[in-house]
């Protein structure tokens, strides 16, 4: 979608343009006042419902243009085109940001969106697409599914496992027979019964924090008597997400324990999350690495 803004040359009030997919062409006006309320609140509109009544943006303040959510993490709202007004937020989530949205590619309507708290984390508001993830995750208990893309008729359905006892790989749906067709693999030459299981371990840091990491076992060992490797994320604005991790996988596969912890400083919880580790780095930042082993080892 291209956005764009301005003022009318004959007029005090506002435009913005838009063109969707589909080259529907749109134009908006708003009173000069009421448009640059929304200023700062609106950044982007990253796509439209079905009807193009609403357009869907991702910010983090809560609707208002001096308004912030608590912890000022991402959130889906949305701008009412008729009231002309926002609502929402839409989706949220208490611990982590709003990642990304779920389009539907036949008319390009937002259908969803995506977080991620521990686990990858889908909301569709479409009650067709909620069904159907639904029905697709029972083929795969345990596992991180994602849906790729989707026939006209919506019947047949490609899903790509990101995590779980899986190297990743992609599948072919056919929902009405219930039929799993593999179509490939990322890393053939691992078998499932070789993928190292994650455990998502929530603890709490010395300042009252509440913190989390991943924790991964080599198949079928006793977790007490194992050498722990400590392995924190770059960054120190990224994270590590739930799902197959060559390096992790590999020191399991040499019977070693993992430990991943997302310590404040981590991105995708929030700008207060991030911004915790300013200036942080030897300690509190650290703290939050050893306060995760001193959880395991108790």
């Amino acid at each position: 979608m291209n956005c764009g803004q301005g003022s009318r040359g004959d007029s005090d009030s506002w435009r913005r343009v838009y063109t969707e997919r589909h080259q529907l062409d749109r134009e908006f006006r708003f009173a000069a006042g009421t448009w640059q309320d929304w200023i700062g609140v609106i950044e982007w509109v990253s796509g439209l419902d079905r009807t193009d009544s609403y357009g869907y943006f991702l910010s983090e303040t809560n609707g208002l243009p001096a308004g912030r959510q608590p912890g000022r993490r991402t959130a889906l709202f949305r701008y009412d085109f008729v009231e002309e007004a926002i609502e929402g937020p839409v989706v949220a989530s208490e611990i982590a940001d709003i990642s990304s949205l779920v389009r539907d590619w036949r008319n390009n309507a937002v259908i969803g969106a995506v977080w991620d708290d521990g686990r990858r984390q889908v909301e569709f508001f479409d009650p067709d697409f909620a069904e159907l993830q639904v029905q697709i995750e029972g083929f795969f208990p345990g596992s991180s599914v994602h849906l790729i893309n989707w026939d006209r008729a919506l019947r047949r359905v490609l899903i790509y496992i990101g995590a779980g006892r899986t190297a990743r790989a992609c599948y072919l749906i056919a929902r009405s027979t219930g039929d799993v067709q593999p179509l490939g693999a990322a890393r053939p030459g691992i078998p499932d019964a070789a993928v190292a299981p994650i455990e998502v371990v929530r603890y709490e840091s010395r300042d009252g924090l509440d913190l989390f990491g991943y924790l991964t076992l080599p198949p079928g060992r006793d977790a007490s008597s194992l050498p722990m490797v400590l392995m924190p994320h770059g960054g120190p604005e990224t994270r590590d997400s739930y799902g197959f991790d060559e390096w992790v996988q590999l020191l399991a596969s040499l019977v070693h324990a993992v430990f991943q912890p997302q310590f404040r400083g981590s991105g995708g919880f929030g700008t207060e999350f991030a911004e915790m580790g300013y200036t942080r780095w030897g300690q509190e930042m650290r703290h939050d690495l050893d306060e995760g082993v001193d959880h395991l080892v108790a």
